[in-house]
């Protein structure tokens, strides 16, 4: 048991499928950000309204960062998606 009867590993296994739910997302809105549709169409603004919180802190980070600030690229997304399997790693590790 854990916290207050709650099963640890359930909690870390739930982070772990949220993990991979929002890899997804972000993976989904990069290809689709490639497809010449409209940014502000419907589905893109979800993908980007669920993914932003974790992509965009990436994104901050590597603007400040002098020698990728300056890339017309935008990587945050492919760091985010590598940062949140880092981390899904780990937690798969605490099992």
């Amino acid at each position: 048991m854990g916290v207050n009867g709650i099963n640890i590993t359930v909690i870390i296994r739930a982070l772990i499928a949220l993990i991979r739910i929002i890899q997804w997302l972000i993976l989904i809105r990069a290809v689709i950000s490639w497809l010449p549709m409209n940014a502000a169409g419907p589905i893109y603004v979800l993908l980007s309204q669920l993914t932003e919180p974790v992509v965009g802190p990436v994104r901050s980070v590597m603007e400040r960062l002098p020698s990728i600030g300056e890339i017309p690229i935008d990587f945050s997304p492919l760091v985010a998606y590598f940062l949140l399997g880092v981390v899904s790693v780990f937690l798969g590790s605490l099992l």
